[in-house]
C-alpha cells in the first residue's frame, strides 16, 4: 500500500519520520498536524515484537553509560579550606572550598530552565570551609558548608574533572 503525501500530511507519521514520502515529512515541519497516527503508515509499516524493542532500547542506553569514578576518600584539610578526593583508579582531585562552593549545582545556585549560574564570586565568603560531607546514592557527594548551604549534589565525575577556577567572574 502506497503512503500518498497528502494523507500523510495530515497525520503523525511524517512528524517521527515513519512515512516513505519525504516531501510529506518537510510539509509535516511547515505545518500543525492532529495528534493521532496515520492509518495507511500502521498499516505498512513491519509488526515489530514489543519485547524485542525493549532488548533493543535497553542495550542502546547501556552502551551510553559511563560508570562514574568512585572515591576512595574524601578529606578535609586545612580546617575544611581545602577538600582532596583520592580516586579507586589513584587519580587524585585537589579544590579549595571556596572554588567547590562557586560550582554549587544546586537550583538556588544554577537556574533550573537556562542553566546559567545565579551564585556570583562576591555572593560566596572567601573563609567559607566544608563541615561535613555525605554519599548520595552512588552517584555523588553532598557538602555541608559553613554558611549553612547544603543542597548541592557534586557529582563524582564533576569532582574528578573539576578545576580550580582562576576567572574574577
Amino acid at each position: 500500500m502506497a503512503v500518498s503525501g497528502a494523507s500523510c500530511f495530515r497525520w503523525n507519521c511524517a512528524l517521527w519520520g515513519l512515512c516513505r514520502d519525504p516531501t510529506a515529512r518537510r510539509d509535516r515541519r511547515l505545518a500543525g498536524t492532529p495528534a493521532s497516527p496515520c492509518p495507511a503508515t500502521l498499516i505498512t509499516s513491519p509488526a515489530r515484537d514489543p519485547r524485542q524493542r525493549n532488548k533493543e532500547r535497553a542495550t542502546s542506553m547501556a552502551s551510553k553509560h559511563i560508570p562514574s569514578p568512585a572515591p576512595a576518600s574524601i578529606e578535609f584539610l586545612n580546617e575544611g579550606k581545602q577538600i582532596v578526593i583520592d580516586w579507586k583508579d589513584g587519580g587524585r582531585t585537589a579544590i579549595t572550598a571556596f572554588d567547590l562552593r562557586r560550582l554549587c549545582p544546586c537550583a538556588s545556585c544554577v537556574h533550573e530552565m537556562t542553566g546559567t549560574r545565579i551564585l556570583r564570586r562576591e555572593d560566596v565568603d572567601s573563609t567559607v570551609t566544608a563541615t561535613s560531607c555525605r554519599a548520595v546514592g552512588r552517584y555523588g557527594q553532598q557538602i555541608q558548608w559553613s554558611d549553612g548551604h547544603n543542597t548541592g549534589i557534586y557529582t563524582h565525575r564533576m569532582l574528578r574533572v573539576v578545576e580550580p577556577i582562576t576567572e574574577s567572574g
